[in-house]
């Protein structure tokens, strides 16, 4: 479930979860693996079962080595109901129903991004690049789509600002769209190296974070589109990996430093040990 976004009198939030129960029933699975007739599954009865094994840790509640049916009918419960992302009165109390929703929208969801409200526009990125925009009155598709050339997986949430939307793959694409309904991809910018962190927009600024380095970009007053490359750094020497130039002016990469450590005091004799 990401974080929340507030549109006027409304929150909109993402929840996860599944109209049919994620595990089969505990009967027909006994009735598969129970080789000596205990009515409860083994680590041992239930090692190939490829589709839920690495979950029988949080199977087994007791943590007694088996699992009983309460224990898998409690886990099989988990995450079925209501799903989406739904707008809910924002002033309201209590234990909501289903009904309560302003409107749903359940498909394409991202696992991990949060999204993001802008200019009117509610955006979401999942894996694959794959970008879903909503009306957040009413909850009408407005456009679906790809991130051209940035297809893989996503954990940074999308960021806005100046008119336009970033997105950050975990392969360290930042792709750069316009804004509205009918959104088109303006670039999409190689930096070289893995990005998990969501992008951060401070002032007329927007810092990214890769695996090993803090990027700063931002606008330059007086300085001319042919000097964009002098300016900028590696990935950014060449003109088609630019962050969406004219859209980014500057990079300045900021290098971790290493800790230094502090100076160790000499005890006077009398005070040491031995």
């Amino acid at each position: 479930m990401g974080s929340p976004v507030i549109h006027g009198d409304t929150v909109i939030v993402r929840a996860s979860g599944f109209s049919e129960p994620w595990l089969p029933a505990f009967s027909a699975t006994v009735a598969k693996l129970d080789k000596d007739g205990d009515g409860q599954l083994s680590a041992a009865e239930s090692r190939n079962e490829q589709d839920w094994f690495e979950h029988f840790p949080g199977l087994d509640g007791n943590g007694n080595g088996r699992v009983d049916q309460r224990e898998w009918d409690i886990m099989r419960g988990l995450g079925i109901g209501e799903f989406g992302a739904v707008a809910l009165p924002l002033h309201s109390r209590g234990k909501l129903e289903a009904s309560a929703a302003r409107w749903r929208f359940k498909r394409n969801l991202p696992y991990v991004p949060a999204p993001v409200l802008y200019n009117g526009t509610f955006y979401m990125v999942k894996d694959g690049g794959i970008v879903t925009t909503l009306d957040p009155e009413t909850g009408a598709l407005r456009k679906q789509g790809r991130a051209e050339k940035a297809p893989g997986q996503y954990l940074a949430s999308p960021v806005a600002g100046d008119g336009k939307v970033y997105l950050a793959s975990e392969e360290g694409k930042i792709t750069v769209l316009t804004t509205g309904a009918e959104w088109e991809t303006l670039a999409v910018n190689d930096m070289g190296e893995e990005c998990y962190a969501t992008p951060a927009i401070v002032g007329d600024r927007v810092l990214v974070r890769t695996r090993s380095a803090l990027y700063s970009f931002g606008n330059t007053p007086g300085v001319r589109q042919k000097k964009y490359a002098q300016l900028t750094r590696p990935p950014f020497d060449k003109p088609e990996r630019q962050i969406c130039s004219p859209y980014f002016v500057r990079a300045t990469r900021v290098e971790p430093q290493q800790r230094r450590q502090p100076a160790r005091q000499r005890l006077p004799r009398s005070q040491r040990l031995g």
